[in-house]
């Protein structure tokens, strides 16, 4: 924060720039006064001589509270100040002070007697005898109409004159009453209080001390000291417990946790109002705004049908903001008939803004029913005729939500939106809830399941997270019965790291879990398999983890109790195919392996092919390892060419072998045996100039290749 002191030319004034949120503005006569609340400023003494003819200076000082800065105005003129954004221009304006025209009224017009001056209405009224006018009722009714037309300056002048005065006038009590409204409606909170104080203590049984008194509490709550306001009303209540003082009292009492954000203590006080207190309505109206604030529709509603019968003893045009809140949460309840009485209501007041936030209620309610025809109407309205821009805003997003609760949205559409809305996450959601259920409805599962996986990721509170469940679960059953028909390694990337962020457990685990197998991506089943609901396919999958981790005792564990049914009793097989295999007992896993190539799944036959020529292979019987070199799918293209290639090198079908090892030049898991392979075939061939090339490749590309010894030996 920074304090200047400027001139202009003729004028001079104080700037304050980079003020903090919480900061409150006072003006006391020839005072400016900036609150800081909780906040510690350095503390300035009093600079008395500014050089300057219109201010005398400035000081800063720290409280228990905060700190504030107080500028002081010279005589002849008073503080005044514009806040600017977070800056405050404090100037000094010249008091102009009007003559006394005696004899203004002779009798007070209707419109001043029905002000809130805390005295009786017959001071207003003159006696029909009475045909001169004493200087101090002069002073008076000058005070009066001062007062009336918000000319507090002048109006503390003329009372004061009168308590100066005129101590026996007739006049004396009111003024004390009227000045400390004068210093109220100024903000001069001190001195009012001290008025009000003397004015009590001068008429302690006047008809106007509740009020007084209520009126003192007022000032406190603008100072926001809660405790003291509180103990006023305690005081009312029990002095004043059957006149109306005590039951505005007693709402004000409830309204004080209220504007505390105290909601469940407010809400004790407000239901514990009696029907009789005229306060009773508004009470329960309250008593519902704070069941809404604690997100309780069905109380609030409660709350609502209570006081139904008194919605015309609510001043619509004071309270329409929670007259509305109050209908929203009708519509949510779906008792769109008592909404509809509410917002009526509201609109008969015929306010410009008490019907806007009425229409933005009714379209609310318009998007829960999905009567979206009237909202569109509605919002029309407020777009093109309000001048509020932020209802403007809000008509305009209700009307997105309508587009988007219709689901006729386009992928421009809804990505605009999202840009438009990056900050409310309550469209944002929708929208990417809604363009999610439009591709799942096309059958474009994938793109479905990117958007519900960006929902999750930016919003996972987000309510439309349940909704989505069976969107996810069906989408990602689709996309792995896809998968097994076109079976790729970015589709089974795509469904498992799906599952695992939306946590999608109920889709169908086992087949999930095979395509890992097949995949050989052994270390991801451990997330997935816990979730398979077939708990034969579990227990063997279980055990093909284990085998393929090496524990072969938990792998046999694992099996044990696994119905011989099938297609249970295949994936025995290939387990058992497996342990064979891993012990070098290769004739027992082709057995086990051919006994499991029986089963109705086109990715496990391919899988089980594979090993079976690998075994084969191994076994020394390459010319039946060739008869399963054929697949249907290319996941195990690699492996199964380099088994082909050195089934014909050992059969010495040389030119066959160097055709298919020259395929994996590039090949980074291959590359280096079928170079050397591939030398080693022309050498068979005879072919040393062609062995040199390759011989020449190995060395360069893998310069301590433990094969480089032996072709150097046969190419001597």
């Amino acid at each position: 924060m920074e304090l200047s002191f400027l001139k202009d030319g003729g004028s001079s004034y104080f700037l304050i720039k980079n003020i903090p949120k919480d900061t409150s503005f006072f003006l006391k006569n020839r005072y400016f006064i900036a609150f800081f609340k909780m906040q510690k400023a350095k503390k300035v003494a009093f600079k008395d001589n500014l050089g300057d003819d219109m201010f005398d200076g400035f000081f800063i000082e720290n409280l228990k509270q905060g700190s504030r800065i107080i500028i002081k105005t010279k005589k002849g003129y008073k503080a005044s100040y514009e806040q600017k954004g977070n800056r405050v221009f404090v100037r000094a304006v010249e008091l102009k002070v009007e003559k006394i025209k005696p004899h203004i009224y002779k009798q007070v017009p209707k419109e001043l007697v029905s002000l809130p001056f805390y005295i009786s209405d017959s001071v207003f009224v003159k006696k029909r005898s009475q045909t001169t006018e004493s200087y101090d009722e002069t002073l008076f009714f000058t005070g009066v109409k001062m007062f009336a037309q918000r000319n507090y300056t002048m109006a503390v002048e003329f009372f004061k004159e009168i308590i100066k005065k005129y101590p026996n006038s007739k006049f004396y009590v009111s003024s004390h009453f009227l000045l400390g409204d004068c210093y109220k409606s100024r903000k001069d909170y001190a001195k009012a209080i001290e008025v009000y104080k003397q004015a009590i203590k001068l008429s302690p049984k006047n008809d106007t001390v509740a009020q007084t008194l209520l009126s003192m509490a007022d000032i406190w709550l603008s100072k926001q000291y809660y405790s003291k306001a509180r103990d006023i009303y305690k005081s009312v209540i029990k002095d004043y417990s059957t006149s109306r003082w005590g039951n505005e009292a007693k709402f004000l009492m409830a309204k004080s946790y209220y504007d505390q954000k105290r909601y469940k203590k407010a809400v004790s006080l407000f239901v514990d109002i009696d029907k009789k207190n005229e306060y009773y309505p508004l009470s329960f109206l309250f008593a519902a705004e704070c069941f809404i604030k604690d997100k309780d529709d069905a109380r609030a509603v409660l709350a609502y049908y209570s006081m139904s019968k008194f919605l015309n003893k609510i001043n619509a045009a004071n309270y329409h903001k929670e007259l509305t809140d109050v209908a929203g949460a009708l519509c949510r309840f779906n008792d769109y008939k008592a909404a509809d009485t509410i917002f009526s209501y509201v609109e008969k007041t015929k306010m410009q803004d008490a019907i806007e936030e009425s229409y933005l209620g009714r379209m609310r309610c318009d998007l829960l029913s999905g009567n979206l025809d009237d909202l569109k109407t509605k919002a029309e309205i407020i777009i093109h005729s309000s001048k509020n821009k932020d209802r403007i805003k809000k008509a305009q997003k209700l009307l997105d939500k309508a587009k988007l609760q219709g689901g006729d949205v386009d992928k421009k559409t809804i990505e605009s939106i999202i840009k438009k809305y990056k900050s409310q996450p309550d469209i944002v959601s929708l929208a990417l809830y809604v363009y999610a259920k439009k591709s799942y409805r096309n059958k474009n599962y994938k793109e479905a399941l990117s958007y519900l996986l960006k929902l999750k990721k930016m919003f996972p509170a987000s309510r439309y997270i349940k909704d989505a469940k069976p969107l996810e679960q069906d989408s990602i059953n689709n996309l792995i019965d896809n998968f097994y028909k076109h079976p790729n390694k970015e589709k089974l990337d795509f469904i498992y790291n799906s599952i695992v962020s939306l946590n999608a457990y109920t889709a169908d685990m086992c087949k999930t879990a095979v395509g890992l197998i097949v995949f050989g991506d052994i270390d991801r089943l451990s997330k997935i398999l816990p979730y398979a609901k077939d708990r034969e396919c579990k227990k063997a999958l279980y055990a093909k983890y284990y085998i393929e981790k090496g524990f072969d005792k938990n792998a046999l564990e694992s099996l044990d109790g696994v119905e011989k049914s099938k297609p249970y009793i295949y994936f025995v097989s290939m387990v058992m195919g497996d342990i064979n295999y891993f012990k070098n007992s290769y004739d027992n896993a082709y057995s086990f392996y051919k006994k499991a190539y029986n089963i109705n799944n086109a990715l496990l036959k391919d899988y089980l092919k594979m090993k079976m020529a690998d075994t084969l292979m191994l076994e020394g019987k390459y010319s039946e390892s060739l008869n399963y070199t054929d697949l249907k799918f290319k996941i195990h293209s690699d492996k199964i060419q380099f088994i082909k290639g050195l089934d014909y090198f050992n059969l010495k079908r040389y030119k066959k072998a160097v055709a298919v090892f020259k395929q994996f030049q590039d090949n980074l898991k291959y590359e280096e045996k079928a170079l050397f392979y591939t030398a080693i075939s022309y050498i068979k061939l005879k072919d040393k100039k062609n062995a040199k090339v390759y011989f020449d490749m190995l060395r360069k590309k893998y310069p301590s290749s433990r094969y480089l010894k032996t072709l150097k030996v046969l190419l001597q």
